[in-house]
């Protein structure tokens, strides 16, 4: 059984009376639901659908919104806790405050369940109930999550109205499920997550927007997940889900969810047909669905590189393509190409590998003086680095990659009256783990990194022999690349500890590394 709750508050405009609207959201997935229960696969793409749309097309800033994966009742409670004392924050500054709780993961019998732990519904709805937020969203996606609607006045029905203009301030609680009491909430392999979570993302990144006014409101994106969620279940194993809802609103202040514009865009023709699933490649996961002879044929999507396939009775039809930044693409219907069911490139919502080589300049510095004017010197270095995207997950990399430096310069020897010359070379090897943070065109990255170091110096004036070292380091790393088209443009430092023996005695040391690099990635 299934069980996810999400809120929804960063993609809101909400009418305000004085100062801003803040944005606060609390996305929680749990996909082990304890014994009797099978590990959900997609719990986690689903948050991150969420997450990324809310910030795309929301209005929610990044550092607004907390992400709980597998926590216990205690994690919550105070995740809660850190964000409620937000709210009240903004609150004393004079603003208005919108808070969205989401949770995806495991429900039965009016519970969550979080492994071998369970939070009542009661408890959720009534800590929501008593924030000083002034607008409350939550979305659960869950087997019989429609029991917390049934807690007071809850229906199953295809919409609701919110005013969509703000007049004055809206205030009051909405608490959104995808199935009812008595349903199961399922997962689709398709899709890659959840059906009424899909149907939400798909909505509110441009599907849902029923008056064509360049905004999904409250009402326009549960409208459309309800009636898709309940079309696209009807025959399943698991049967129909029917979403259901209730709410309490005060005010003429309405609540939009998703402004479309600022992003890339797919535009489908009139004469095209069918159901279209598109996949985003860099992230490894479906991200919308559109269907063109409705109303509405354009998708809002983040630039990247995208599969687009439509199924039919014995086969697949399937392009790829690649949206710049603010992109707006027909989408060529000819493009397409049949493919065996077999030769899906989404099949598992498994992330496209994709290796990226760069050229690097960098430079190496010791961070302690004595060591670095001594014995290692600072070096200009230049380098290559390989990079396999997608090979572990859609957010993990793995890099290898290997610099030389060398420098000349004068140090102080004993026994000499004066400073000798020195040649000093450096190369460096390594391999690392990156942990990658997608927006758009921007790739964030950081990982643990182990480097093989080879150093020498050589004395050309004196009759010293050659001195040289070579050791293993370990260390981390961090940066970002931008992509522009194949191109890849990239900024890292790295900090790394050397331990360092002479005559006996060993010394503990630390030197960084910055690099600035240019890759291409097919």
């Amino acid at each position: 059984m299934r069980a996810w709750a999400w809120a929804l508050g960063a993609l809101l405009s909400v009418g305000v009376a004085h100062g801003e609207l803040r944005r606060y959201a609390l996305l929680i997935s749990h996909p082990d639901g304890g014994p009797g229960t099978e590990a959900l696969r997609f719990v986690e793409a689903d948050a991150r659908k969420l997450a990324d749309v809310l910030t795309d097309l929301g209005g929610f800033k990044a550092e607004d919104i907390t992400r709980l994966k597998r926590p216990d009742v205690e994690a919550i409670t105070t995740a809660f806790a850190r964000v409620e004392a937000r709210v009240r924050a903004a609150r004393a500054e004079g603003d208005q405050a919108l808070f969205l709780l989401y949770y995806t993961g495991h429900a039965d019998a009016g519970r969550l369940r979080l492994g071998r732990e369970r939070l009542a519904f009661e408890r959720l709805k009534a800590d929501l109930i008593a924030s000083h937020a002034e607008v409350r969203l939550a979305f659960l996606d869950a087997c019989q999550s429609g029991g917390i609607t049934r807690l007071k006045g809850g229906r199953r029905a295809p919409s609701f109205i919110v005013d969509v203009e703000p007049q004055r301030s809206t205030q009051g609680l909405v608490i959104i499920t995808s199935s009812a009491a008595d349903e199961a909430s399922q997962e689709s392999d398709e899709l890659g997550g959840s059906f009424f979570t899909h149907y939400l993302v798909s909505g509110l990144r441009g599907r849902a927007d029923a008056s064509g006014d360049g905004r999904v409101t409250l009402d326009e994106a549960y409208a459309y997940a309800y009636h898709r969620t309940v079309s696209h279940t009807t025959g399943t194993r698991g049967g129909t889900q029917h979403p259901t809802y209730t709410y309490d609103l005060q005010g003429n202040g309405g609540v939009t969810l998703s402004r479309l514009a600022g992003l890339s865009g797919l535009i489908f023709p009139a004469h095209a047909e069918g159901r279209y699933l598109v996949y985003n490649r860099d992230q490894g996961m479906v991200i919308g669905e559109v269907e063109p002879r409705a109303a509405r044929r354009r998708i809002w999507v983040p630039a990247g590189h995208y599969i687009i396939k439509q199924r039919a009775e014995d086969h697949l039809l399937q392009q790829t393509l690649h949206l710049a930044a603010a992109e707006q693409r027909v989408v060529d219907m000819k493009a397409f190409e049949r493919v065996d069911f077999e030769a899906d490139l989404t099949k598992g919502a498994a992330p496209r590998a994709r290796l990226d080589l760069s050229a690097r300049l960098g430079y190496q510095r010791f961070f302690d003086a004595p060591t670095r004017e001594g014995l290692f010197h600072p070096t200009r270095l230049i380098g290559l680095r390989l990079e396999g995207e997608g090979l572990i997950s859609s957010d993990v990399s793995v890099n290898i990659d290997g610099a030389f430096g060398q420098a000349s310069t004068v140090v102080p020897l004993r026994h000499y009256d004066e400073a000798q010359p020195v040649d000093f070379s450096i190369f460096l090897g390594g391999v690392g783990l990156r942990v990658d943070h997608t927006r758009g065109a921007l790739r964030l990255q950081a990982g643990p990194q182990l480097t093989a170091i080879y150093a020498r110096r050589r004395f050309p004036q004196t009759a010293l022999g050659l001195q040289d070292l070579l050791t293993l380091s370990p260390g981390l790393g961090l940066g970002g690349r931008l992509a522009w088209g194949p191109l890849r443009l990239g900024v890292e430092a790295r900090a790394s500890y050397l331990r360092y023996v002479s005559s006996g005695a060993s010394h503990d040391l630390g030197f960084g590394e910055a690099y600035l690099s240019l890759g291409y990635a097919p």
